[in-house]
């Protein structure tokens, strides 16, 4: 993902955070997981985010969303004077590569707005859906393996050792979902960015205080923004979620601390996608 898109969906997160505040809670509270009302299809990448932070703000307590005109279509209509969500697509394009001559499929970004379903004037009845089966993403294959980052399995903890430079991972088939992993990677992978020999952040804070809650919003909104990048679903873990939190609720008193947070993300997405890009681009 071009780094001007990366900043664009950083600055919504972080327009949204500001303006809710202490309102900011984990999205993956609900009943279930925000999805297109239609389909099923749980949201990806930083839609979990912006929905979640929506559906917070406005009390929804329904995962189901659609636009305008899908809930129409679906014999609903959203109720007068309702306030649409923005949300991200991600669609495929076929376009002629100059130099090969080929079709080669790139990715736009489009924006849309979704309304919830407790924002209709009718009453909305969810079909059951099947949970998505738990499958490799090669994409965010490709990026954790170019990191180079020593990645431990095993064992039923996910934390990161600046000691040892080593990340330490539960087994895949431990996990509910392809997305819990990847994101639980990517938000590791967030911390071993901060290593001295790396961005050289300060990793010393201790469970509790401001410095530790910081660091972990870095890696969390670090994992988001890979997410994007990869296209994979941010499923955070709900530990982490309460740091978040506790961070959000003492921003009053740092007014800087957002714009400092997403910098530092910014920084660490681009380390740890840095690599593939360069083994892309050999």
């Amino acid at each position: 993902m071009k780094r001007e898109v990366k900043i664009e969906v950083a600055n919504k997160i972080r327009a949204l955070m500001e303006s809710e505040g202490t309102n900011w809670v984990k999205p993956w509270a609900s009943a279930g997981r925000h999805c297109n009302a239609r389909s099923g299809r749980p949201y990806r990448g930083i839609n979990v985010f912006l929905t979640g932070m929506s559906a917070a703000a406005q009390g929804f307590t329904s995962p189901f969303w659609n636009t305008y005109k899908g809930w129409t279509d679906m014999g609903h209509q959203v109720a007068k004077g309702s306030r649409g969500t923005e949300v991200v697509l991600w669609k495929p394009i076929s376009k002629i590569n100059a130099e090969t001559g080929e079709d080669d499929q790139v990715w736009l970004i489009r924006f849309y707005n979704v309304f919830n379903a407790d924002q209709l004037a009718t009453t909305f009845v969810a079909n059951a859906q099947e949970r998505a089966p738990v499958e490799p993403h090669e994409a965010a294959e490709i990026v954790i393996a170019e990191t180079g980052a020593d990645i431990q399995h095993g064992g039923d903890m996910a934390a990161y050792s600046p000691a040892l430079d080593a990340i330490r991972l539960p087994n895949r088939d431990d996990f509910t979902s392809a997305d819990g992993y990847y994101s639980t990677a990517f938000h590791e992978l967030g911390h071993w960015t901060g290593h001295k020999s790396r961005l050289d952040r300060d990793l010393t804070g201790y469970f509790g205080n401001p410095e530790y809650a910081f660091e972990e919003l870095i890696a969390e909104l670090t994992s988001a923004l890979v997410c994007v990048d990869t296209r994979v679903t941010p499923e955070p873990r709900a530990d982490h979620a309460r740091y978040l939190n506790h961070w959000i609720k003492g921003l009053a008193d740092q007014p800087n601390a957002i714009l400092r947070a997403f910098s530092a993300a910014q920084k660490a997405a681009d380390y740890i996608t840095e690599a593939d890009d360069m083994a892309l681009a050999a």
